[in-house]
């Protein structure tokens, strides 16, 4: 039976580009070095113009990481006119903070440094994470001139974000201690110090509250944060008090609970959440 199918194009082909590197960090023991490397998905036609990106962080307790598990996920916002990566970083087993951090930064700089070549609107760089993930998007927001942070390659170039969209993540890691259940199965790797002054001085930098009074009006970028409020692991209070703070500060933030929502427990993921997801984005 032959038929004729008449087909209204209403989502662009998109077109998945696997572990691009984008630096070189030491390895075995600082003997020799191992590649970063990201993901991106960019429509297969680059002729409407420079798209906003996503840029998303996989979370993992900071003890690991996969730069491909979320892939499947991302596809959605890509559908919806974004270009989207997918950024691996050090975990604390690894380099302890501020090496992830320095990674993400470094990646930001990376994709900018190549906006033309991958058809990037370098203005609208939006990043957000999940859990560690989410810890590291508030991170990157709120560390914007903070030369600390700002090593590897493309020095040159912004490491700076338009918004931040954090799914669970802790927001003050100094309220993490015996016997939260993170504690010490992450934390310990993640901050290690040499001594227990440099130790609490790690987990203060680590903590994203500690950067919201440190920026002018004009880089204060908006937040949209997600939370269940039956979370096992990470506390409700770490980002309804987060919330608190950014607003008493003059933020622009959304703070969506998720009634009955544990640690990246479904509910994250459904079609309704992935929509507030890309209409703040577009608003940026």
């Amino acid at each position: 039976m032959k038929k004729e199918i008449h087909v209204r194009m209403i989502q662009e082909p998109c077109t998945y580009y696997a572990h691009i590197p984008f630096s070189n960090v030491p390895a075995w023991f600082d003997t020799t070095q191992r590649a970063l490397v990201l993901n991106l998905i960019l429509p297969k036609e680059r002729t409407l113009g420079k798209r906003p990106l996503l840029i998303w962080l996989c979370g993992g307790a900071f003890s690991q990481m996969n730069v491909d598990v979320w892939m499947a996920e991302l596809a959605f916002y890509a559908y919806q006119g974004f270009a989207v990566a997918s950024v691996e970083y050090r975990v604390g087993p690894e380099a302890p903070f501020p090496a992830a951090l320095i990674d993400v930064k470094t990646a930001i700089r990376f994709l900018r440094a190549h906006a033309e070549e991958y058809g990037l609107d370098e203005s609208r760089f939006v990043i957000m994470g999940e859990s560690a993930g989410g810890q590291l998007a508030s991170l990157a927001g709120l560390t914007m001139g903070e030369r600390e942070f700002e090593q590897g390659e493309y020095l040159g170039i912004s490491s700076a974000v338009q918004g931040v969209i954090d799914l669970y993540g802790p927001s003050d890691i100094r309220e993490f201690d015996d016997p939260t259940p993170w504690h010490p199965f992450w934390l310990r790797q993640f901050c290690l110090g040499k001594t227990e002054e440099e130790t609490a001085l790690l987990r203060y930098k680590a903590s994203p509250v500690t950067y919201i009074r440190k920026h002018a009006e004009e880089e204060k970028i908006p937040f949209l944060i997600f939370h269940g409020d039956a979370d096992p692991l990470v506390p409700f209070s770490q980002s309804s008090e987060f919330y608190e703070q950014l607003c008493a500060n003059g933020y622009s933030v959304d703070f969506m609970v998720i009634s009955g929502g544990g640690h990246g427990s479904g509910e994250f993921y459904q079609p309704v959440i992935k929509e507030q997801i890309a209409e703040f984005s577009r608003r940026l």
